[in-house]
């Protein structure tokens, strides 16, 4: 499952698979831009720019899906998110 982004009743979410172990070494950090041509991406910090609405298991026992409402004052429209994995060496 690729990241996804969409607008439910004028509320705007970010959603993306993750593991489930937590020493898997995989570290996953939401990126926001205002501008695709400019590419300032900043890291979007979860309980501020993002509000957790929790993650739900996948059921093949691996992953689950991590569900993000995104806040209108803090990142307001237009928004860009991409979804940056990082592996710890």
């Amino acid at each position: 499952m690729r990241p996804t982004a969409a607008v439910l009743d004028n509320v705007r979410t970010f959603r993306h698979r993750r593991l489930l172990a937590d020493d898997s070494g995989v570290e996953y950090v939401v990126e926001s831009a205002s501008d695709l041509v400019l590419s300032n991406w900043d890291a979007a910090d979860v309980g501020t720019d993002l509000i957790d609405q929790g993650a739900v298991p996948t059921g093949d026992g691996l992953t689950e899906t991590v569900e993000y409402r995104l806040d209108d004052d803090r990142l307001p429209s237009p928004r860009f998110l991409r979804l940056r994995v990082i592996l710890a060496e």
